[in-house]
């Protein structure tokens, strides 16, 4: 079991305390080997290129300093903001993505709260970092998302658990887009802390250069030093700064999962070029829509994610499983985190030729409990509407369902299919189907072999 960090001065003296905080500290310290998470779903017959863990991060963190600590290379996590809003996703029905007009005050379209009594937030946040310092490897660095409401406080935090010194650069990502304020300057920019475990970390600036500007003098051919000696530009551009101009993902772009609060891919593959190398275990324990873990699959880091939302979940199989390199992953649940029973009555067809296999969605109807919204209804013009996934494989063993085939809806492409390809050989006697809703919600349909 990781040590709990020795107590670290503050610079100047300073020292945090909030009502609360004893408590984490203690919690920490007693805290006894949690159970092993169970594998419920897999996807792809190779070693997985990664894990998704679905509960609580703090029960997941803990599993896995039982049993993997101080074994990754570099954390990013992107916490709650403390906003004091609810964040929902925005439902998209059928080929034509159309969009309902309230889906916002809809609670079964709520993707997670970010509403905070007292200093539970503090305290939520210093003991999952308290843990993200013990997964991290003795050369292993944490990038920690967060903007003006908590980085006065997660600094000190930082500084407290890493050591006085261990912030590497305070990053400013500055973005446009959005509104403006009426009130005040605009605020157009997010923090990221970048905090090293140890006295030496991963560092690979070449890797993350950007393009010299036309007015620089090294674009045009070099410079001269008044001594004579020629500088000539890299050819990758200069090293960028601690302040990074990105743009946010716009409500067109071809990456956008309709995932409140995403961030776009070339931030984290900034980050995770910089910072890890081929091979290297990344992790995100509030991975939400899963930049992180697209970036990391791309880039080919081994990669764990977590989140507690079905939605989360519902929206990283998709993400994961529809690229043109589907990846291979495992889906782990802790505690007692459950997708919601879908709505859906729906019958599916198993046709056999010539000894292979195929399924189909004959017929797909909402039965409720829950009517679906007025507004949402109105959009469904087919059956196939009311899906958004679908999935067929092995009839759970062990409780683990393995996934041999998967399509869902993109922004890419909104088309969904109702019949698999052609399946040559099935092992088995059964096959599971499992159809996920435009709410998430999941059916499962068991068809014999015949």
């Amino acid at each position: 079991m990781s040590q709990q960090p020795k107590e670290q001065s503050l610079p100047n003296g300073l020292s945090l305390s909030w009502s609360g905080k004893e408590g984490v500290l203690r919690a920490f310290a007693e805290r006894t080997p949690a159970g092993k998470p169970a594998l419920v779903e897999r996807y792809g017959f190779k070693e997985p290129d990664g894990r998704l863990f679905w509960g609580d991060n703090l029960a997941v963190m803990d599993a896995l300093l039982a049993q993997e600590a101080e074994s990754f290379d570099l954390i990013y996590i992107d916490p709650p903001f403390a906003t004091g809003d609810d964040f929902s996703v925005k439902l998209s029905v059928g080929e034509k993505g159309k969009r309902p007009k309230h889906p916002a005050s809809w609670s079964d379209v709520q993707a997670y709260h970010d509403k905070w009594e007292g200093a539970s937030f503090w305290s939520m946040m210093y003991a999952r970092l308290l843990r993200v310092h013990g997964l991290l490897s003795p050369t292993g660095t944490l990038f920690l998302h967060c903007d003006h409401r908590t980085d006065w406080v997660l600094r000190g935090m930082l500084e407290e658990i890493f050591g006085a010194g261990q912030v590497i650069n305070q990053i400013v990502w500055h973005y446009t887009g959005g509104g403006r304020s009426k009130r005040r300057i605009s605020r157009k920019y997010d923090t990221i802390f970048w905090v090293a475990k140890g006295p030496s970390w991963t560092f690979h600036l070449d890797e993350i250069r950007v393009p010299y500007k036309a007015s620089s003098g090294f674009a045009k051919g070099g410079i001269t030093s008044a001594a004579g000696k020629k500088y000539m530009p890299h050819p990758d551009g200069t090293p960028v700064d601690d302040v990074w101009d990105i743009p946010i993902v716009n409500p067109m772009s071809r990456e956008r999962w309709d995932y409140p609060t995403q961030k776009p891919e070339r931030l984290l593959e900034r980050i995770l070029r910089l910072a890890s190398s081929p091979g290297d275990k990344v992790a995100d324990f509030f991975c939400g829509s899963g930049t992180t873990l697209a970036v990391a699959q791309s880039l080919g880091r081994r990669w764990v994610g977590c989140d507690q939302g079905h939605w989360s979940m519902h929206t990283l199989r998709k993400r994961l499983l529809c690229r043109e390199e589907p990846a291979s992953l495992e889906v782990y649940r802790v505690q007692q985190t459950t997708t919601p029973t879908g709505p859906l009555k729906v019958v599916a067809k198993l046709s056999e030729r010539d000894g292979s296999f195929q399924v189909s969605l004959e017929h797909v109807e909402w039965v409720g409990p829950t009517a679906l919204p007025d507004d949402v209804l109105a959009l469904v013009q087919a059956p196939l509407d009311l899906v958004d996934a679908w999935t067929v494989g092995s009839t759970p063993n062990e409780g683990i369902f393995q996934g041999d085939w998967y399509a869902g809806r993109t922004r890419d492409d909104r088309t969904l299919s109702p019949e698999t390809p052609w399946f040559a050989v099935w092992e088995g006697s059964e096959v599971c189907v499992r159809v996920y809703d435009l709410l998430g919600g999941c059916t499962e349909v068991v068809l014999p072999l015949k």
